[in-house]
């Protein structure tokens, strides 16, 4: 297993302060409730720094398709109010050198942003409604959580920890989850929990190394695609903080960041803890459900 740097000190603020401001993740998003299987409109949303670009697919009402796109720059509220402009003209499939150009504009949009996967958009003529970051590649099973993830979390006094998690196995889970992955070493499993108070997220166990039975902290959290974010305890109460987490490779082997440097080494599986974590798995979710 390859080992991660310690983490430089404005991470500390960034875990512990727990900034308001999001910036959304890149890639497609949906109005929420106009997800309904068939083809409709949509949104590629891009920020670098604070800048936000927005391309909107959408359709005239005559039917014909057309897109607009929105520029502008994220306050510190993570909210935006600028220009939807509409374009035309430019290359078709087979042309030849064209340049679209804009034409005109139907009004302003407002786009307001509550963590880096769920917002709130009006656009010209409509009212205020709900987008997210549309998922078509992973789900609620448990497949979607395996591959080699990275673990960054704090506390309240700046102290920040990281480590990885190579979940390679699926097996079943608590009766909160729809079922569990467990890292190559016996030592951390997971599961999507899908019902219960914390419907919709995942929990994670980790175990003591060199036992089997001794649970040393929980996680919990919301994912989206390859990216985490949520809360972590020790299981004795002596700390608790904020959680990131990215998933640093595919259980395809397919890596998901810019460049792989390191490869890391699995060692030997481990299959004889699993009872353990999933006693684990069950406890924490049944001792939260009181909250």
């Amino acid at each position: 297993m390859f080992k991660l740097k310690h983490a430089i000190a404005w991470a500390a603020v960034a875990l512990t302060g727990m900034a308001h401001a999001y910036v959304p993740q890149g890639g497609t998003w949906i109005v929420s409730d106009e997800v309904n299987g068939r083809p409709g409109r949509g949104f590629a949303i891009d920020v670098q720094n604070d800048v936000l670009v927005m391309q909107v697919y959408a359709y005239e009402s005559s039917g014909q398709p057309t897109f607009y796109m929105a520029t502008g720059r994220l306050d510190d509220n993570s909210e935006l109010t600028t220009r939807l402009g509409r374009y035309e003209g430019g290359r078709f499939l087979g042309s030849g050198d064209r340049s679209g150009v804009e034409r005109g504009s139907p009004g302003n949009v407002r786009i307001r942003f509550v963590s880096g996967t769920l917002g709130y958009i009006t656009l010209p003529g409509e009212g205020e409604k709900e987008i997210k970051r549309y998922q078509f590649g992973y789900d609620n099973s448990p497949a979607s959580l395996l591959g080699l993830w990275s673990l960054v979390y704090g506390d309240s006094n700046g102290n920040i920890e990281t480590e990885t998690m190579q979940l390679t196995r699926i097996t079943g889970g608590s009766s909160f989850g729809s079922g569990m992955t467990v890292s190559y070493d016996g030592l951390f499993a997971c599961e999507q929990i899908i019902r219960g108070v914390d419907a919709g997220k995942t929990q994670c166990v980790k175990m003591r190394s060199g036992t089997s039975s001794e649970t040393v902290r929980g996680f919990w959290f919301n994912f989206s695609v390859n990216q985490a974010e949520g809360d972590w305890s020790n299981t004795r109460g002596s700390g608790n903080g904020a959680l990131y987490a990215n998933r640093l490779m595919q259980n395809s082997g397919r890596i998901t960041g810019l460049l792989r440097k390191v490869t890391p080494d699995a060692g030997s599986e481990q299959n004889s803890n699993d009872d353990a974590l999933r006693a684990a798995l069950e406890a924490q979710a049944s001792a939260r459900q009181s909250r």
